[in-house]
């Protein structure tokens, strides 16, 4: 691992703590709040990516004015990469605001699903968000996916490991599994930032190095799917 690459995993592992402070006293809030009639806006910032040469599509999909707090929930709009300075404006029914700003990467399966209870959502829905956040990645249907490992296929080891775990345990890990493989994906989108060998390297370099990501990607990806459908059929 290159000196670049550990600097990087330091970062994420030491992220800033502010935007979660503020995310959970929003939520707070909100669950206070008469009717629970929120809304939410994320601003781009506009840096973008590969040093301001290109606009971040990932962050852009997950902007949005006024919009409730499922709708929030639903399309990431409190999701952050490495380096993330958008705008996020939470608004109640009382005209209160909370404004998060700053470079967050990390989220805990326990807070943001208390977060959801707050205001009403079930393990349905958060099991859904879950998987909606890795999905694309891993190249066979959900449902596909678990019945394999559930009938002795492919992951069936990894399964019966996942069915020993307790139930932090469990979230944990589908926490670790999801957080691995959306960093993989903005690694593969910004290369040049994250790893010197493909910075330096040939074509057939940056190819290996592509290729690696993508396969740690789908991995941890199928894995927080297989996860994320055994804590909803245990704990629901």
């Amino acid at each position: 691992m290159s000196n670049l690459d550990g600097d990087i995993r330091k970062e994420l592992e030491v992220s800033p703590r502010k935007a979660v402070d503020e995310t959970t006293k929003t939520n707070a809030s909100i669950a206070e709040s008469v009717g629970l009639e929120v809304r939410v806006t994320r601003i781009y910032d506009g840096v973008g990516v590969n040093h301001g040469k290109s606009e971040c599509e990932w962050c852009k999909e997950r902007c949005g004015e006024n919009m409730t707090l499922e709708e929030a929930y639903r399309i990431g709009a409190f999701q952050r990469h490495p380096g993330c300075g958008c705008i996020i404006e939470y608004t109640s029914k009382k005209g209160d605001k909370t404004v998060q700003t700053g470079k967050y990467t990390g989220w805990n399966f326990a807070d943001e699903f208390e977060k959801r209870k707050n205001i009403g959502l079930n393990n349905d829905f958060f099991a859904d968000e879950l998987i909606s956040r890795v999905d694309k990645f891993i190249d066979i249907g959900v449902d596909d996916l678990y019945e394999e490992a559930k009938n002795g296929g492919k992951y069936k080891d990894e399964l019966a490991y996942a069915n020993k775990l307790t139930k932090p345990q469990l979230e944990k890990a589908i926490r670790s599994h999801i957080k691995e493989a959306e960093e993989h994906e903005w690694k593969i989108k910004n290369p040049e930032d994250y790893s010197e060998r493909y910075k330096n390297g040939n074509a057939r370099m940056k190819a290996i190095v592509i290729n690696d990501w993508k396969n740690h990607r789908r991995k941890n990806a199928r894995l927080a799917v297989i996860e994320t459908r055994l804590w909803l059929e245990k704990f629901k």
